[in-house]
């Protein structure tokens, strides 16, 4: 068994356990039938987020011949993953503090930031929108950096034009086809379109792209996980000083942080939960 399937197997028997009343789908072990018994007590799915979002989370889809079950019923579900963690912050945005910054005005999932290139924009997990240099977009991540990632760059962005073309991330295409294996876990290039969205959408400010990846308790008995945050610290470098600004998180390290705070009252509770969910060790 892989560390793919390995973590994989051990988040559908940690929800198994949470929620033994839930129904799973014949053929596919690791996906609930029902998307509400994948996400935690009072946390609503917000479904017009996700219903026109690339990722086609909600839908069942085709796949090398075979249909795949909508992601959002996978134990191991990054977007899952977001909305259990964010989702109950939508109703009080200023009251989140999130990469150093706070004071938020909105949250929303699959958010779009156009680059003005043909295609599908890139879509990012959560995008909490603050006053001017405070906005923070997420990257989220579950156990997909255990299974590889595309390299390719379309020839489009050669043509991008504005803020973005004049940043670290844009100089890092070439770099980037030229050398695909450079970055085996981390999905550079996703980050990097990213951060062209970014650029484009906010090109007068300042924005915190943050990566908050998943991994369990014991991470650092596994050599995939250490080499993935080699690879998150060497990125972190080669793009330092750019106007995305790029930040690296654990969500175990993210909840710790919560698990200080007095307000809002639900957060503890909320924390606990979060941690029964995705807490273990593999």
């Amino acid at each position: 068994m892989s560390i793919y399937e390995r973590c994989g197997a051990a988040l559908s028997a940690r929800l198994r356990q949470v929620r033994p009343q839930a129904a799973w789908i014949d053929g596919y072990q690791n996906y609930v039938a029902n998307v509400e018994d994948n996400l935690l007590a009072d946390i609503q799915l917000f479904r017009e987020d996700f219903k026109h979002g690339a990722g086609k989370e909600l839908e069942w889809t085709r796949h090398l011949g075979r249909d795949c079950p909508p992601k959002l019923q996978a134990a191991h579900s990054s977007a899952a993953l977001a909305v259990n963690t964010f989702a109950r912050w939508k109703a009080t945005p200023p009251e989140l503090a999130l990469a150093g910054n706070n004071g938020f005005r909105s949250l929303n999932f699959e958010a779009r930031c156009p680059t003005g290139l043909h295609g599908t924009p890139p879509h990012l997990d959560l995008l909490a929108k603050g006053p001017k240099g405070a906005s923070v977009a997420v990257e989220s991540k579950c156990i997909e950096y255990l299974n590889g990632h595309n390299t390719d760059f379309p020839v489009s962005y050669d043509s991008l034009q504005g803020p973005g073309s004049q940043t670290e991330y844009f100089k890092l295409i070439d770099s980037l086809r030229a050398n695909p294996k450079a970055f085996k876990r981390l999905d550079a290039p996703q980050l990097v379109k990213h951060a062209l969205g970014l650029a484009t959408c906010f090109p007068d400010e300042q924005v915190t792209l943050l990566y908050l990846f998943w991994e369990p308790v014991n991470w650092h008995l596994f050599r995939p996980f250490q080499e993935h945050r080699d690879e998150m610290a060497r990125f972190a470098e080669v793009v330092a000083g750019c106007q995305i600004r790029i930040t690296c998180m654990s969500y175990p390290d993210l909840w710790a942080a919560w698990k200080g705070q007095a307000k809002p009252s639900w957060l503890g509770p909320q924390v606990a939960s979060l941690t029964d969910r995705y807490l273990l060790t593999i």
